[in-house]
């Protein structure tokens, strides 16, 4: 098992932007959904445009930081990541109130998959982080305060294999943007969360270990931290559960299923 080059990852980055490019619709700035899923086709609304359903977290929001990445069309990255802010639940009586939504078009407060508003953070914050002189001092602000209305995590003490993956990922981004927002009441919140989940599985190992899909994101969730959360004693936590994910993915290395359960290699119709 070895790691890419900085250069292989922007060759990388530069042939799934290819390839993706007929997905893109000029006419609303964002990526198609070439396959609306039948379980959502009741949960949305008329498609914006005659292209279809725009997609917003691993389509759009991924697309608009990997033109950043790469260092290309800036300006349309802008103009995604603006329709990006605008798929959130607006309707301030709802317990959905600040999520993103995972088609552009669904009705109302339906976010369609609750896991759509930590994916789309993966976006927003490295893209505010690293490529805010490009973005401007506006949009970041909007990334901001968009972000600081996400509804946080509330506490929960179970042991199960809920503390891998999606509740993981959502501390992770939790952590970043309290420290960003300076909202200190519920950094310590999510630093409860993270403490049990680092705990549990110290103790245990990672009981989702034959989703290879989710070894991947749960390394990006900690990757955040290490590079953005300040904390001293949470980075040194990331870091010991990096070296367990390591540890796991070599010694399992044989053993990950391919494909995974549940992958988010998105056909975006490219």
């Amino acid at each position: 098992m070895g790691l890419r080059s900085k250069e292989e990852v922007q060759k990388a980055i530069r042939a799934w932007l290819k390839r993706t490019e007929k997905a893109f619709d000029p006419d609303f700035d964002m990526l198609v959904e070439p396959d609306l899923q039948d379980r959502w086709k009741s949960r949305v609304g008329l498609p914006e445009t005659s292209r279809g359903y725009h997609g917003v977290s691993q389509t759009s929001a991924y697309y608009a930081l990997s033109l950043l990445r790469a260092n290309e069309k800036t300006e349309r990255a802008t103009r995604i990541l603006r329709r990006v802010l605008e798929a959130r639940v607006y309707d301030e009586a709802s317990p959905r109130y600040g999520e993103f939504k995972l088609i552009y078009e669904a009705l109302d407060d339906d976010v369609l998959d609750s896991n759509t508003t930590f994916f789309v953070c993966f976006s927003l914050l490295v893209a505010a982080f690293e490529y805010g002189a490009r973005l401007g001092d506006e949009l970041v602000t909007e990334i901001r305060e968009a972000c600081a209305l996400i509804p946080p995590e509330k506490y929960a003490g179970d042991l199960s294999v809920g503390y891998t993956n999606a509740r993981l990922s959502k501390c992770c981004v939790n952590l970043a943007i309290c420290e960003w927002i300076g909202d200190w009441d519920r950094f310590e919140v999510s630093r409860r969360h993270f403490n049990h989940f680092y705990d549990v599985n110290m103790s245990r190992g990672i009981p989702e270990r034959l989703s290879a899909t989710y070894y991947m994101v749960d390394f990006v969730a900690l990757g955040l931290i290490f590079r953005y959360v300040k904390d001293l004693e949470i980075r040194q936590k990331s870091q010991r559960l990096v070296t367990l994910f390591l540890q796991e993915l070599f010694f399992f290395g044989d053993r990950q299923p391919i494909p995974a359960r549940r992958t988010y290699n998105q056909n975006v119709g490219a």
